[in-house]
């Protein structure tokens, strides 16, 4: 998806599919992960964390 289609769906309510969502949230979660500490846990599943960050993101798209 190029950044103006990106741009484009963070503006409206319009669920993103995961590929996406990750795109735009990636970085930002990498950052808060190694910032915590979390990442260098030895039970840390980086796949994990963004599925579930990825079903907040859809539980919250559907309470708006």
């Amino acid at each position: 998806m190029n950044q103006l289609n990106i741009d484009k769906t963070k503006m409206s309510k319009e669920e993103l599919n995961f590929e996406d969502w990750y795109d735009l949230h990636a970085r930002d979660i990498y950052i808060e992960l190694a910032e915590k500490g979390a990442d260098r846990e030895m039970d840390f599943n980086p796949e994990l964390e963004f599925e579930i960050r990825y079903e907040n993101y859809l539980n919250k798209m559907k309470d708006e």
